[in-house]
């Protein structure tokens, strides 16, 4: 755009002035009123967003540690274990001359059958345990909480853009 195009551009909106003297005051304190409400539900908003940030990961930390913790408690497989062990090693030192004997190693294969199903129950005890830990944890309701605050968020973002957009228009 040449000079003398912006210059009659100008011309042309200082003509449009009609705009009454006394009433100038007025439409700028309803502009500067709006900036100012529009700022502060922006600010109330995010700040909302923030908290709610804030407290989901609160929560989901919360929810970690729990987890953690209770994927590190002791089930008893290693006492068992180390029980079975020690009987196993003062039989063999008391009775070393029994170890060959068939009846001797078949009644030692029994004992370690009973103590593998001793620790597999223990095991399925515990998975099934889990599976229910895990199970309220995903059925506790924060995620449809969160998705809920943050459509209600978004509903008054979206509510202050329209009413901004509505007094703009009103002013203009």
């Amino acid at each position: 755009m040449n000079r003398s195009a912006s210059q009659a551009s100008i011309g042309q909106f200082a003509e449009r002035d009609n705009i009454d003297d006394d009433f100038k005051p007025v439409i700028i304190k309803l502009w500067r009123d709006l900036a100012k409400n529009y700022k502060e539900q922006m600010k109330f908003i995010f700040r909302n967003i923030r908290m709610q940030r804030e407290q989901r990961d609160d929560r989901v930390a919360v929810t970690q540690r729990d987890f953690l913790s209770y994927l590190h408690t002791h089930d008893g497989k290693q006492a068992i274990l180390d029980e079975f062990v020690k009987g196993f090693n003062e039989f063999s030192d008391e009775y070393p001359d029994l170890r060959e004997d068939d009846q001797t190693k078949e009644e030692l294969h029994q004992r370690t059958d009973v103590l593998s199903d001793e620790l597999w129950e223990i095991v399925e005890e515990r998975k099934e345990k889990a599976i229910e830990f895990r199970k309220q944890i995903m059925e506790a309701g924060h995620v449809e909480f969160a998705q809920a605050l943050l459509t209600h968020n978004a509903q008054h973002l979206m509510q202050a853009e329209c009413d901004k957009f509505k007094i703009e228009i009103q002013i203009l």
